[in-house]
């Protein structure tokens, strides 16, 4: 059995005004959030809710997820949406729904109207403002959230039931406080309780207002978005021009938060960091093994010199790290080149790495009736046992996305302190078959020219001096809290950081 609807029958959805405005009010419940909703909205007005719905999870959810969207709009909406589920689930009150439904939806729509009006003249005086660049563009985005994008008429429709202004203004005190214990007596008037309220509201966000100057850190969307959520006090529905605040104009707000967030004020000069670094082969490794050679007597020539076999090895590495950065800030506002961050970084392996190689070789050189032949074969085992990095790094973003992302051209500088072992085992003969007149007849004989044997294990300790090119791409969030992947042809490392 399908539960009846708790909004707008289908008939209504094929308004086109209608369905712009919803969809511009579920654009806007991303954008707008309630101040720190710590209760569902079914259980902040359960007590005035049927029964059968609340205990109904599945209409319990959909009527919380209503409740939410209409109060982004205006908290006025909350009563009229309980009206319409209290129609509909409780006989005693039944009224005609769809003459109710369509008196909601006109009362929605003129909310939407006066917000989308209220929105255009504070974009319209931002405009006017004499401020520019990137953080003005950020908060004229605000506004535009609520701006419908269509023009639409507002106007009032006659009531087909009995309202209940008290207690509308009793569901408003409700939803602001975010407390479902509060009772309703009919006997107290909350239409003062509500103005004093949002009275309150208007002189926090003036000392908010006030403080931002003082505020080293960037100040959260919620903080910005929730002076746009209370649009209706702004317009003039919770004060009068007597009120002694000094100015009831949102955008003043959100233009200079805005401005903080994108100035180098609201960032941290200094940070600590810790990352990992799953791949580091910024090294190789060239060491001379040592082999005893002999010689013997030979018709065809007689080898005065061997050179020692040579391996080059480069190990990659896991690595943790550590590291102390100090941004110098070259000027107010965030941007490309707005910073240079220097960085002290220490790195060191998390275990050993080996390498096991069998090597074999065969080289023949043929002359004049003879035939020279040579055959290595080395076994070798290479293992790495430190690799401590001790760096300096300096970066600057070239590219900046919003306020949090930054893509950085960056360079490192260090001392790469390696400390390995090798074993080895190594085997050469070299010998010389005389030919008999041509190359396809058989040897007269055949023997060894010269012998080479090595076995044994070196210890070395390597210190490298070493400057790459990096890339880096940074995203700090409002809370100081930094995520960094830097990148170079051998190198990569995940670091977090927290900026002070």
């Amino acid at each position: 059995m399908n539960n009846p609807p708790l909004g707008f029958n289908s008939s209504e959805s094929s308004d086109s005004t209608l369905l712009s405005m919803l969809v511009k009010s579920l654009s806007v419940l991303t954008f707008c959030s309630c101040s720190a909703i710590s209760e569902d909205m079914v259980s902040l007005y359960k007590s005035f809710l049927p029964s059968s719905l609340v205990k109904d999870s599945e209409l319990n959810n959909m009527l919380s997820s209503k409740l939410t969207v209409k109060a982004q709009i205006h908290p006025d909406l909350i009563y009229y949406q309980i009206e319409l589920a209290r129609n509909l689930f409780d006989e005693s009150q039944r009224r005609n729904q769809a003459t109710l439904r369509d008196f909601v939806f006109q009362k929605e729509k003129d909310y939407l109207c006066k917000r989308s009006d209220w929105a255009s003249k504070q974009k319209a005086k931002l405009i006017d403002c004499v401020s520019s660049g990137r953080a003005k563009t950020a908060s004229i985005s605000y506004f535009d959230a609520l701006i419908l994008d269509t023009a639409q008429v507002s106007y009032n429709t006659g009531n087909p039931f009995p309202i209940d202004s008290n207690l509308i203004d009793f569901f408003d005190i409700v939803y602001e406080k975010q407390n479902s214990s509060l009772s309703y007596d009919s006997s107290i008037n909350y239409h003062e309780i509500r103005t004093a309220q949002e009275k309150l509201v208007l002189a926090r966000d003036e000392a908010f207002y006030c403080s931002i100057d003082s505020t080293y850190s960037a100040i959260s969307e919620s903080d910005i978005e929730n002076i746009a959520q209370h649009w209706y006090i702004y317009s003039g529905s919770g004060h009068d021009s007597t009120d002694p605040l000094k100015f009831h104009d949102a955008y003043r707000i959100i233009e200079r938060a805005t401005e903080h967030n994108f100035s180098t004020n609201s960032r941290g000069r200094f940070s600590l960091n810790v990352g990992y670094c799953p791949y580091n082969s910024t090294f190789i490794i060239s060491q001379s093994l040592p082999v005893s050679y002999v010689q013997y007597p030979s018709y065809s020539h007689q080898p005065t010199d061997f050179d020692n076999p040579a391996v080059h090895l480069q190990f990659a590495v896991q690595q943790l790290i550590t590291s102390l950065g100090y941004r110098a800030f070259l000027s107010q506002e965030i941007g490309s080149f707005s910073y240079i961050n220097f960085q002290v970084m220490l790195s060191f392996n998390t275990a050993k790495a080996e390498i096991n190689d069998l090597h074999q070789q065969t080289s023949n050189f043929s002359g004049p009736q003879f035939d020279i032949l040579m055959h290595e074969t080395m076994i070798r085992q290479s293992v790495l046992h430190t690799m401590n990095c001790y760096t300096a790094k300096v970066s600057s973003p070239f590219i900046v996305i919003g306020r949090s992302i930054f893509l950085e051209v960056a360079a490192t500088a260090g001392v790469l302190h390696v400390s390995s072992s090798t074993s080895y085992e190594y085997h050469m003969n070299e010998t010389e078959g005389y030919m008999a007149g041509s190359i396809s007849a058989p040897y007269y004989y055949s023997h060894s020219i010269a012998a080479g044997i090595g076995k044994g294990q070196i210890e070395l300790v390597h210190n490298y001096f070493k400057i790459n090119p990096t890339f880096d791409c940074t995203y700090e969030t409002d809370s100081a809290i930094r995520f960094n992947l830097s990148l170079s042809p051998n190198y990569a490392a995940l670091i977090c950081g927290y900026s002070l």
